[in-house]
């Protein structure tokens, strides 16, 4: 039960005791909505639903049904040409209607935001409501068929519905929501330890990953332009080169390790973008926002052995 200061802030609150053991109470406005006073059948009727803990455990089966169903789309059928993605979309219809109606039922029982206790006061309801306001925009017509049928990606949230359905699990996430701020020293020297690295890599592989064999010792020049316009790479050497031999790259005899910005060309005209072995020219260290998403990289252990050994095979 609620202090009595409080209890009456909204005017002779509605109280109403929980089914089940424990048997608590649950204090909201008498007035829900301004219109849905107590006494009236249909907030009485709403009040007792959301205290049945058979509610609650059918929204729960509903939400892991729903996963489910979200697991079982194919993704590669957006359009809803196959059987199993229009059935899929049929239940998401039927999901829509559910949530909604239990939305409808908890605002008419908890008032909506302008009491205490009411709806919106749980920060928890934000999520439940923001899936439901996007779940009745897609019924919309012409909204299935238009840019913003990218709203269908906030489907997504409807499994973590399943966090306001369980007590304890919302008391595990607001622990770890509340440790975060704790941990802002820990990032920022993490930061400063990217920063010194970035910059050492900056300062010694700059440049150094578009060095390739090349079958001619300059490349070739627009005789109108007087522009450099491509330098043929040899293909069947499918490793990086050291300029001055002291790398692990040696290009073979008759060829020439170069780099297209030792004469001003783009990377594009030399085919980075393309190129696999260099990562399409995004892992590197030109610079420093470069070299912080290379360092990132790096920690996650994904292509960390390719970018070792063309620093091994390219570095002076």
């Amino acid at each position: 039960m609620m202090e009595p200061d409080k209890a009456t802030r909204d005017g002779a609150p509605y109280e109403f005791k929980k089914y089940g053991k424990e048997g608590k109470f649950v204090v909201y406005t008498q007035n829900s909505l301004y219109c849905f006073k107590k006494g009236m059948a249909i907030r009485d009727k709403t009040v007792q639903l959301i205290c049945w803990p058979i509610f609650d455990n059918f929204i729960v089966l509903m939400i892991f049904i729903n996963s489910l169903f979200m697991a079982c789309y194919d993704y590669a059928d957006p359009e809803n040409k196959g059987e199993n993605n229009r059935v899929i979309e049929y239940a998401g219809h039927v999901f829509t209607i559910t949530f909604s109606i239990e939305c409808v039922i908890k605002i008419i029982a908890m008032g909506f935001c302008f009491h205490k206790n009411s709806y919106m006061r749980d920060t928890w309801n934000w999520l439940d409501f923001t899936v439901v306001c996007v779940g009745i925009f897609e019924q919309i017509p012409g909204v299935g068929g238009s840019n913003l049928k990218a709203l269908r990606t906030l489907r997504v949230l409807r499994p973590l519905r399943s966090i306001n359905a369980f007590p304890s699990m919302k008391k595990l996430i607001s622990s770890l929501l509340a440790s975060l701020p704790a941990l802002g020293n820990a990032v920022i020297f993490m930061l400063f330890i990217f920063l010194l690295f970035c910059i050492l890599g900056v300062q010694s592989f700059s440049g150094v990953l578009y060095r390739r064999c090349r079958y001619k010792p300059q490349p070739d020049i627009d005789p109108v332009t007087k522009q450099y316009t491509s330098w043929p790479i040899v293909e069947d050497i499918e490793r990086l080169c050291s300029a001055d031999g002291a790398g692990q790259g040696v290009c073979s005899a008759g060829h020439t390790c170069g780099s297209p910005s030792t004469y001003g060309m783009t990377l594009a005209a030399d085919g980075v973008p393309d190129s696999a072995l260099i990562m399409y020219g995004i892992i590197t260290f030109d610079n420093i926002v470069a070299g912080m998403i290379t360092i990132f990289q790096v920690i996650t252990l994904e292509g960390w052995s390719t970018l070792m050994y063309n620093l091994s095979d390219a570095s002076p």
